[in-house]
């Protein structure tokens, strides 16, 4: 769990708190799975990387427009390039403008899938399709995708 989470909600869960680590920092699982961590404004987001023969499979949580930061951080930490991208884009009330810098970002880092999901609206995922077509993935509950580790 991110450390930016208080005391008062960990006492909350309906789990014993010993079994839960706060992560600081990018914290590598294993040589194939990474936790990485981006430090927003208020909160801390998580990310997991795969690597797989072909690159890094990203899976974000709520990255918002801080998803190209996420990108780079993990591409950085894992020193491999991100081969396909998951995850709640978060970008439900986002100007059209920060929609369309992260969709630009992310068109550079070339990664050949990207799927967002979970609080990306209509108009974000129209910007993801017309920007991104060729690497574009519909993205959500019940979606499934095989990738070779």
């Amino acid at each position: 769990m991110p450390k930016t989470w208080n005391d008062n909600f960990e006492k909350s869960l309906p789990i014993n708190s010993e079994g839960i680590h706060s992560v600081k920092g990018h914290c590598p699982i294993n040589d194939t799975f990474h936790l990485i961590l981006s430090k927003n404004l208020r909160i801390n987001e998580l990310a997991l990387g795969i690597k797989t023969s072909k690159g890094i499979v990203a899976i974000t949580g709520f990255s918002h427009t801080v998803i190209l930061k996420i990108t780079k951080i993990m591409r950085f930490v894992m020193q491999e390039k991100i081969y396909a991208l998951f995850g709640g884009f978060h970008l439900l009330r986002s100007l059209k403008s920060k929609i369309k810098n992260a969709v630009i970002g992310l068109k550079n880092e070339n990664i050949y899938f990207i799927a967002p999901c979970y609080y990306t609206m209509d108009i974000a995922l129209s910007i993801f399709k017309e920007e991104l077509d060729h690497c574009f993935l519909e993205n959500g509950v019940g979606s499934q995708y095989l990738f070779e580790v």
